[in-house]
């Protein structure tokens, strides 16, 4: 597991970011993110069971779940912009 930790780039125009990250059962999982300027995202996060926790779309985003199991996560960030944007995401 990551624990606390942070994580900033760049997505291409219309283009995706895929990241995996584990949250521990029994705890509260946040997933935090913001982008700079008008940049808007989609973020998805699935969990171990195929199971959406968050669905979510904006400049900022904020997810918050308790995961019922240690499970690796699917965190799908999507630029459904003409242009690039630069994305800050942080994890706990």
């Amino acid at each position: 597991t990551l624990g606390p930790a942070f994580r900033s780039g760049e997505i291409p125009a219309g283009g995706t970011i895929r990241l995996e990250q584990t949250f521990l059962a029994g705890q509260s999982a946040t997933i935090a993110l913001k982008t700079r300027g008008q940049g808007q995202v989609a973020i998805k996060v699935i969990d171990g069971n195929e199971r959406t926790v968050c669905d979510s779309s904006g400049g900022t985003v904020r997810c918050r779940w308790t995961p019922p199991y240690t499970q690796r996560h699917h965190i799908r960030i999507d630029n459904p912009r003409n242009g690039r944007v630069r994305y800050f995401i942080s994890f706990s």
